[in-house]
C-alpha cells in the first residue's frame, strides 16, 4: 500500500519538530534526518502478520519540506496481512491527521487511538471468522475423509474453509463500504 500527500502548512517554524514529534509518538523511529528530510521506519517482526494494530506493519514514511510545503510518502508493507477496510481506514485516518496536525494544531492522539481500537475489534471478529471457518473446515473435511475414505481431504479442509470465511468477510466489508461511500 503506498500513499502520499502534499500539502502547504500555515506554519514553518517547528514543522520538523512537530513532524517528528507526530510520528515518534506514534511508535516509529526516525531513521534519517536532514535539513528539509526526514525518515521514519516501524520494522516487522516475526510476529508482525498476527498483530491487530496497523500501525505496527513493516512501513517506511519519508517525509520533505520546501519552505510552507510538506510532501510525506507512505509506503505500507501489507503482505501477509488481511489488509481490511478497517485496516486501511485506520491508516488513511492516520495520514490526515498528521496533515491536521500541521496545518491546525490538532491533538491526533485521541482519534487516532479511537482507530485504532476499531481495527482491533474487527481485527478480533476476523480471528473469530477464521475460527468458525477452522471449525467448519474440520467437520467437513473430517466427514469427507470418513464417508470416501481419503484422509488427505481432511488436510485441505481447514486451510480452506479458513480462506473462504475470511475472504467472504473481507468482501461483504468492502462492499458495505463501498455502499456507504456512494451514499
Amino acid at each position: 500500500m503506498i500513499k502520499n500527500i502534499i500539502f502547504k502548512s500555515s506554519v514553518n517554524k517547528d514543522i520538523e519538530e512537530k513532524t517528528e514529534e507526530y510520528f515518534l509518538q506514534s511508535g516509529f523511529d526516525l531513521k534519517e534526518k536532514k535539513e528539509g528530510f526526514l525518515k521514519f521506519s516501524h520494522r516487522a517482526s516475526l510476529l508482525s502478520s498476527w498483530t491487530l494494530d496497523p500501525l505496527k506493519w513493516d512501513s517506511e514514511i519519508i517525509v520533505t519540506f520546501q519552505g510552507y510545503e510538506v510532501s510525506a510518502d507512505f509506503t505500507i508493507d501489507s503482505n501477509g496481512q488481511m489488509n481490511t477496510t478497517e485496516e486501511e481506514n485506520t491508516w488513511n485516518k492516520f495520514i490526515e491527521n498528521y496533515r491536521r496536525f500541521l496545518i491546525n494544531n490538532i491533538d491526533f492522539k485521541e482519534e487516532n487511538r479511537r482507530e485504532l481500537k476499531k481495527a482491533r475489534k474487527s481485527g478480533l471478529g476476523y480471528i473469530l471468522c477464521a475460527a468458525g471457518g477452522a471449525v467448519a473446515g474440520g467437520i467437513i473435511s473430517f466427514a469427507l475423509a470418513r464417508f470416501t475414505g481419503i484422509k488427505e481431504i481432511s488436510y485441505l479442509g481447514i486451510p480452506v474453509l479458513v480462506s473462504v470465511f475470511l475472504s467472504y468477510r473481507i468482501k461483504c466489508n468492502r462492499n458495505k463500504k463501498a455502499i456507504t461511500d456512494n451514499e
